[in-house]
């Protein structure tokens, strides 16, 4: 009988402290799950500011490069003319 109420227990403690670690790793498993929901929508609102700022900079890009190339140019003639 004292071996059969000391296996009882030692299931007993098994039983709790399996029961427990589920509760945690649930617990690990959802805080995860929202977290990678937030982490997808901050990523999500990156990339769509990214992409607002490169059409942004392309444009300005676009231009400044043209008035850049403009003015290399006009200064490479000049040395030319000047050699």
């Amino acid at each position: 009988m004292v071996g059969n109420s000391v296996a009882k227990a030692v299931l007993g403690a098994t039983s709790a402290v399996v029961g427990i670690t589920t509760k945690i790793m649930g617990a690990i498993r959802r805080k995860n799950a929202a977290y990678s929901a937030e982490q997808r929508e901050k990523m999500k609102n990156f990339n769509q500011k990214v992409q607002e700022g490169i059409g942004k900079l392309s444009a300005e890009q676009v231009k400044s490069q043209g008035t850049c190339l403009k003015h290399w140019q006009k200064l490479l003639a000049e040395k030319t003319v000047n050699r």
